[in-house]
């Protein structure tokens, strides 16, 4: 909770007022680094074991099975955008007046939609066989549509803990359905199951996750449905909703055209590609992102804290992205041998080349948060709608130089995509001086980084090693240059992130 002991400050009115009030003021430092404890704790824990099993899961699978599941995924994922009715983020921004009648009629709403979900999936599913070119997919997304009604049963219970700040024991959640899914999924690989082993994990996994959080808390719905009450809430959700909708295939297009003009051997490859520098984005900077949203939301009133939060969020984001994702650039060949093996070299190139757009990516994570805690969904709709056209256009006619095409055209779409910041300025009357301020620390000593391991490789002759020492050898270099460069420059910024690793660390 964020109410008592030293995470709020209490304001005491005057003394000649007839009552007492006291005002509790959020602290967003404190408050964000217990969340991001716990959060960062399950991204690390969660991103960390799923690489290795992804590792085991290289040599064992095709390429082109993982082309399969990403297929079978995209469908299911955009037949689920219809049901993503916003209703969840409209429940945590509204932070205090939210009743029981409220829960049930979204709870309701989302069952309902859940279920309509599914059978869409199934009557689909022949249609994206046919479009993909790969008959195998139709079983497969008949399968996966089954984790809508079964997300369903628990969105309710989800959202209060997300709502009531509870990161702990979502970490725990999610931690321990990670390790559920890796066990099956890896038996049944062994096994040689193949593509199968996949989809039995990703059920496994949601039905294990819904059945935890359901048992965490002890709310049940009831039998209401409030029609004014799902006007209300869907009112603040429907921005969001289109929004997240145009936004996905904004965002997945390159994996939809890859996997339609280039097959899943190529979507494949691709994935491994993406996927790699993503890590840092969707299991790091999103979890942060998550954090953010119901805190920006509590202290919105507040511009100049806001304002703070927000580039101290880029800034934290880009330290640690930006050194991870040119280290990533420069050794991504011996990454890749290394750690999946030579049959994945097709994806080399094309890693290294979104290397930049991640990069993008992870220091323009916070302006979703900030612009729905700011009560300005719509933006987001409008921006992602603005930025369709541009990225259906650019991929598919990057797509004719196969996925490097497609990994160049990424990059274009997410230097675009990133002037949406424009509008987060305004809100919160910010200037760009403040932004490259934030920047600049992760930017300039990732780049003397770069030079210090160019550097040391030529002198050393690194390349009659092993790729494995070459990793190695890399790493400690890059690491420790990045280090003590940020030392020499920027005492006060390494300060400022030992500190604030140090108090998250301390409290718990």
């Amino acid at each position: 909770g964020v109410k008592t002991g030293s995470e709020t400050d209490i304001i005491h009115m005057d003394k000649e007022n007839t009552k007492e009030t006291d005002i509790k003021k959020v602290n967003l430092t404190q408050t964000a680094s217990k969340g991001a404890f716990w959060s960062l704790l399950s991204s690390t824990v969660v991103s960390a074991v799923r690489f290795v099993v992804t590792a085991v899961l290289a040599r064992l699978l095709m390429p082109e099975d993982f082309g399969l599941i990403g297929m079978a995924l995209l469908v299911t994922q955009i037949v689920n955008l219809f049901g993503n009715l916003g209703l969840s983020a409209a429940l945590i921004h509204r932070n205090k007046d939210v009743d029981d009648e409220d829960l049930s009629t979204s709870y309701w709403a989302n069952l309902f939609v859940s279920t309509v979900l599914t059978l869409l999936a199934v009557i689909v599913s022949p249609i994206a066989a046919r479009f993909f070119g790969e008959p195998r997919v139709q079983m497969i997304i008949a399968l996966l549509s089954l984790n809508f009604i079964f997300s369903s049963f628990a969105s309710i219970h989800s959202m209060l803990a997300f709502k009531d700040l509870k990161f702990k024991k979502i970490a725990i959640i999610e931690i321990l359905c990670t390790l559920v899914r890796v066990f099956i999924v890896l038996i049944l690989a062994f096994k040689g199951f193949g593509v199968w082993a996949i989809v039995s994990g990703i059920l496994v996994e949601r039905i294990v996750k819904s059945m935890t959080f359901i048992s965490q808390n002890s709310w049940r719905p009831r039998l209401i449905f409030n029609k004014n009450k799902f006007k209300e809430l869907f009112h603040f959700g429907k921005n969001l909703y289109a929004g997240s909708f145009i936004s996905y295939f904004n965002c997945n297009m390159d994996y939809i055209v890859t996997g339609r003009f280039l097959g899943a051997a190529d979507l494949g490859f691709y994935q491994f590609a993406f996927n790699i520098p993503n890590l840092i984005i969707s299991h790091f900077t999103q979890k942060i992102n998550e954090v953010l949203f119901p805190l920006y939301s509590k202290v919105k009133d507040d511009l100049s804290r806001v304002r703070r939060g927000y580039f101290k969020s880029i800034q934290l984001m880009a330290m640690i992205a930006f050194p991870f994702l040119m280290g990533l650039f420069f050794v991504a060949r011996e990454f890749i041998i290394t750690v999946y093996g030579e049959k994945w070299l097709p994806s080399v190139i094309p890693l290294q080349i979104l290397c930049f757009a991640g990069m993008i990516r992870s220091c323009m994570t916070p302006n979703g948060s900030l612009l729905m805690s700011r009560g300005r969904p719509d933006i987001v709709f409008k921006w992602s709608l603005f930025m369709l056209p541009i990225t259906i256009i650019s991929i598919i006619v990057s797509a004719r130089w196969g996925i490097l095409g497609v990994a160049i055209a990424m990059v274009l779409v997410s230097l675009i995509s990133s002037f949406i910041i424009k509008f987060c300025f305004k809100l919160i009357e910010a200037k760009l001086s403040e932004l490259v301020f934030a920047l600049s620390p992760a930017t300039f000593s990732s780049l003397l980084m770069l030079l210090v391991m160019f550097s040391y490789n030529k002198a050393m002759d690194i390349h009659q090693f092993s790729n494995l020492l070459k990793l190695f050898f890399n790493f400690v270099v890059g690491g420790a240059s990045y280090l003590l460069i940020l030392a020499v420059f920027f005492r006060k910024e390494l300060n400022n992130l030992v500190n604030i690793i140090e108090s998250i660390f301390k409290k718990h």
